[in-house]
C-alpha cells in the first residue's frame, strides 16, 4: 500500500527501493536526533550533549588538590563508559563542563592551539594530558602512584 502511494506521488522512482531504504535508514539509526534515530548512538556532536547532561556530569572550576582533578577526570571517564561515547566527542563534552578559572585556562589554551579547529581534532587523551599538566602535574602523579601502588 505504501509502495503504491509512493509510486503514484513520485512517478519514475522505484517505490519498493524507496521504502526499503527508509526501513534500512531507520534500523541503522539515521534520523532527526543528531544521527541517533532509532535510539542508537549519536553520530555527530549535536546528539551527545543531551545524553551526556542526563548523567549530570560534575562541573570543574578549579582543584584544591591534584586528587580533586584526578577524581573529576575519573568521573568523566565513567560517564563516557556508560554512554559508549566516541573519542572524537569527549574533549568537547568535558570542555562544556569547565567553569570559572578552569574555563578561562581552557579558552586561552584552545586559542593558542587554533581555536575551534583545534577542538574538532582534540582527542580525549590530548585533553586529559593537557588537563593533568595544569591540575595534576607529573611529579604529583608519581607521588600519588608511589603512595597508592602496593609494594
Amino acid at each position: 500500500m505504501v509502495a503504491a502511494a509512493i509510486a503514484n506521488l513520485l512517478p519514475g522512482l522505484n517505490a519498493d527501493e524507496v521504502v526499503n531504504r527508509m526501513i534500512r535508514d531507520y534500523r541503522d539509526g539515521a534520523g532527526s536526533s543528531g544521527g541517533s534515530g532509532g535510539g542508537g548512538q549519536p553520530t555527530t556532536i549535536n546528539g551527545w550533549p543531551e545524553s551526556f547532561n542526563k548523567l549530570k556530569p560534575l562541573p570543574f572550576k578549579s582543584a584544591a588538590s591534584p586528587q580533586e582533578a584526578e577524581d573529576w577526570i575519573t568521573h568523566m571517564e565513567k560517564n563516557f563508559e556508560v554512554l559508549g561515547c566516541g573519542d572524537e566527542f569527549k574533549a568537547r563534552l568535558v570542555a562544556f563542563k569547565l567553569e570559572g578559572d578552569a574555563l578561562q585556562w581552557w579558552k586561552m589554551h584552545k586559542r593558542a592551539k587554533g581555536g575551534d579547529t583545534y577542538m574538532v581534532s582534540c582527542t580525549w587523551t590530548e585533553f586529559r594530558d593537557t588537563f593533568y599538566k595544569r591540575y595534576f602535574p607529573e611529579f604529583e602523579q608519581q607521588h600519588f602512584e608511589r603512595e597508592y601502588t602496593p609494594a
